[in-house]
């Protein structure tokens, strides 16, 4: 059974001394109080499952877990004859294949959990599907989109797959938070609509820059790419992806130690998984070269803000902080807001070329190609045409 057989060897033996009978695929909602009595097959490529932080929570968990590390081409033919050997309880995988997400089809009553799953349809009803807390993230990404190219021009966001307990209005909300904070005036366009309609919307609203959320169709993605402008990619913990102008890069690595840690708790305590889990993690790394106003510094402190509840994700929706709250945060504000009397600015702030303390306003770029895009000078986001709740766009 390849180089797999050695790592499921070694958890035989606790399994057997535990008194676990029968093979194949069992249903996960049989996991209840008995959770510590069963086998959990963790899924990865072996970079992934080497990873330090995924390696300690596997180790703290207090139940037996079979770690199945896929490393060859041909490694989906023999992946089921791998769980049924392990006597799964429950197969989670972590930055999930194609090919891995088919199999929860072929075995529609086992529960599968998927932890960094990118692509553009929702996940069957028997999967649990791990994401971010993407709240967080889109508040991160319109604080670093305001302070690029930001003063006057318009930043696109953009919601591909995401799960329908996070509303479009929610993002968005999220977006314009961030985009306060830093007192941005950048005019957010909110594209909505079929993959048809998304095409048309960008070629008639040119942007500076977006904000994706969630994986887009291949057509929306190439149409985005020939931009070639700054991108601020909110991808809901994938490792491959990504844009070649993206800035930062979701901690993805962390992200699955994360989700998979929130799994593993979940289980232990005898709760059933949900349809959807969100993982109390998502910032943004690799920020070396952010070319915005802020520092990279500044946007660290910011994401520590947010996870650490000292500002809420959509606090700042409607208006921007005053420049005393938001320097007691330690948090810069542009040269040309601060008071004469103020320290000097915390967080590496630079000087950006024109500032304003306005309400950012968003505007949602109409279904129609002809239409145009409306904004208001400050106050509560307008919406042209719908927010509704997330899910893929329809071809």
């Amino acid at each position: 059974m390849r180089n797999v057989r050695r790592v499921l060897s070694t958890v035989f033996v606790s399994m057997l001394s535990i008194g676990l009978t029968g093979c194949g695929f069992v249903d996960v909602h049989s996991l209840t109080a008995n959770t510590q009595r069963t086998s959990v097959v963790v899924v990865g490529t072996s970079t992934i499952l080497s990873n330090a932080q995924i390696a300690s929570v596997m180790g703290q968990a207090r139940h037996g877990i079979t770690a199945v590390s896929i490393t060859e081409s041909a490694k989906n033919v023999r992946l089921q004859q791998d769980v049924q050997a392990a006597h799964a309880k429950m197969v989670v995988f972590l930055d999930p294949t194609a090919a891995e997400q088919a199999l929860a089809k072929v075995y529609p009553t086992t529960h599968f959990v998927w932890i960094g799953y990118s692509g553009i349809n929702q996940p069957p009803a028997n999967v649990t599907w791990v994401i971010p807390n993407v709240s967080l993230l889109a508040s991160s990404a319109g604080y670093m989109a305001g302070g690029i190219h930001g003063y006057g021009k318009p930043v696109g966001i953009m919601v591909g797959n995401v799960p329908s307990l996070v509303p479009n209005g929610d993002i968005v909300s999220a977006v314009s938070s961030g985009m306060h904070i830093a007192y941005s005036s950048a005019i957010p366009i909110f594209f909505t609509g079929s993959t048809k309609q998304q095409v048309a919307m960008l070629t008639s609203n040119p942007v500076r820059d977006f904000i994706v959320v969630g994986s887009l169709t291949s057509t929306v993605k190439a149409a985005v790419q020939a931009f070639g402008v700054p991108v601020v990619d909110v991808n809901l913990g994938a490792i491959t992806g990504g844009f070649p102008t993206e800035i930062g890069q979701v901690d993805a690595r962390s992200f699955l130690a994360s989700g998979l840690a929130q799994v593993l708790v979940t289980l232990e305590r005898g709760q059933s998984l949900p349809e959807v889990l969100q993982a109390n993690a998502g910032q943004f790394t690799n920020l070396a070269y952010f070319p915005g106003w802020q520092s990279p510094a500044s946007i660290l402190a910011y994401q520590h803000l947010l996870s650490s509840g000292k500002i809420a994700p959509t606090q700042f929706a409607n208006t921007a902080p005053s420049v005393q709250t938001t320097l007691a945060l330690s948090l810069p504000v542009p040269t040309a807001l601060m008071p004469a009397s103020s320290p000097a600015n915390g967080a590496g702030a630079t000087t950006p070329s024109k500032s304003t303390n306005q309400g950012t306003s968003v505007g949602t770029a109409p279904s129609t190609s002809t239409s145009k895009v409306s904004k208001q000078s400050s106050g509560t986001p307008k919406t042209i045409g719908s927010l509704k709740s997330s899910g893929t766009p329809k071809g």
